[in-house]
């Protein structure tokens, strides 16, 4: 058993780094930092890496689970936090405090009745920056059977190369509009997470090789920013060997306790939930003038800030909810 929860330690330091990532990727999008290839390319779209260490912890925990008990699971934990942490997005475009949005048709949007405009915004996640990423993933969960019979069945390398063709013909959808479409993205990663904790061989035997592992795949995925036409197909590509390359160097080199990576995996999803307001807020400043957002070390600030106010948030909610936040932040 000691030796299960040491495995599990580099998995959850991880989780804690990919959910860095997840904010920083977000804080890109309010500081003017120019546009740096290589910044971008890793940063962005670290929702991938965190979707495959979701797979490889339901990997784990599969068995725990009838279809019927797992859906309970998200819903108590998912879906009424969602609902709850949705709540003022959502009023500020009920009430229209904001009536512009990066990809919604406004004007269909507000001839439709406030029920309909609700269930949009929900079923979508439009109504937040990073709230699409929770009606994209219950799409995932709700596919509980058939990751299961893959892996029951020993099928779960056709259904990821399957799922992955599916994803690159696809591509991530423009600004996350189409849910379905991105649930499709996504879905290798989750597949892909799924087969690494069921065989954990494709990762460990590479750890005795794992700094030059991490040394060429990083020469090799700045060459294809620089060189390739790096669009969300080939960078999907990239994050799922980039979170190959994790489970490699960290079964060797981060499989301790840490208690930063620790706080910081236990309240990602829950950071998932908070982080969008505050990057809302710093967006909001940002356009009034009242604070002038560009180069780096503004984004550093902006950075080391929302992460800051999101754990806080966090800390404070699970305070002061005790026994009940996990209904309000997710778990």
């Amino acid at each position: 058993m000691a030796e299960r929860t040491q495995f599990l330690q580099f998995i959850h330091n991880i989780r804690g780094v990919a959910i860095l990532f997840v904010v920083m990727a977000h804080c890109i999008t309010i500081v003017d930092i120019g546009q740096p290839l290589l910044v971008k390319g890793v940063v962005e779209n670290a929702a991938v890496v965190f979707v495959a260490i979701a797979g490889y912890l339901f990997s784990l925990l599969m068995n725990r689970y009838t279809y019927l008990t797992y859906l309970e699971a998200k819903l108590k934990y998912v879906v009424l936090p969602y609902i709850i942490m949705s709540i003022p997005a959502i009023l500020i475009y009920l009430l229209k405090i904001k009536t512009t949005h990066s990809w919604l048709d406004m004007e269909w949007f507000y001839s439709q009745g406030m029920a309909i405009q609700y269930l949009y915004l929900m079923i979508t996640g439009a109504h937040l920056g990073p709230m699409w990423f929770v009606p994209m993933v219950i799409i995932i969960y709700v596919l509980f059977p058939v990751v299961k019979c893959g892996k029951d069945y020993g099928l779960l390398i056709p259904l990821f190369l399957l799922s992955l063709l599916a994803a690159l013909y696809l591509g991530r959808p423009s600004l996350n509009s189409n849910i379905l479409q991105a649930a499709i993205y996504y879905f290798p990663a989750y597949v892909g997470g799924v087969l690494c904790a069921s065989e954990q061989g494709i990762y460990s035997k590479f750890s005795k090789h794992s700094l030059t592992v991490a040394i060429a795949f990083s020469i090799l995925w700045v060459i294809a920013i620089y060189t390739a036409n790096y669009d969300s197909r080939w960078d999907l590509v990239f994050k799922l060997a980039l979170f190959w390359v994790l489970l490699v160097v960290g079964e060797k080199y981060l499989n301790f306790t840490s208690r930063p990576l620790g706080a910081l995996a236990n309240a990602s999803f829950p950071i998932v939930y908070v982080h969008g307001y505050f990057i809302g807020a710093i967006r909001l400043m940002s356009e009034k003038s009242i604070i002038n957002l560009s180069g780096y070390i503004e984004f550093i600030i902006a950075f080391i800030s929302v992460v800051a106010l999101s754990y806080m948030s966090y800390a404070a909610i699970r305070r002061v909810a005790r026994n009940y936040s996990k209904y309000i932040l997710g778990a």
